[in-house]
């Protein structure tokens, strides 16, 4: 393995272990008060590229991972909608 894909991977890592604690808050609390929308919608258009991205440069471990920030913010939208 190039040691590029092996910092792609710590990256992807670390940018989960950052956002898992607010997504445990929000899962928790149920509360996306301070969250902005038009942020969280960037996110995810940001995480389909990314994951496009991935599964043509044929990384499926990489792909993988950008799943799980794709299911946090859908799971955030998701509370966005509750409240509305």
């Amino acid at each position: 393995m190039k040691s590029s894909k092996y910092i792609g991977l710590s990256a992807l890592f670390l940018g989960l272990v950052a956002l898992y604690p607010e997504f445990k808050k929000i899962s928790k609390t149920k509360n996306v008060e301070s969250y902005s929308k038009k942020a969280l919608m960037l996110s995810v258009i940001g995480s389909l590229l990314w994951l496009t991205f991935h599964v043509v440069e044929k990384q499926p471990i990489n792909a993988l991972a950008v799943v799980f920030y794709l299911v946090m913010d859908i799971y955030t939208i998701s509370l966005f909608q509750k409240d509305s």
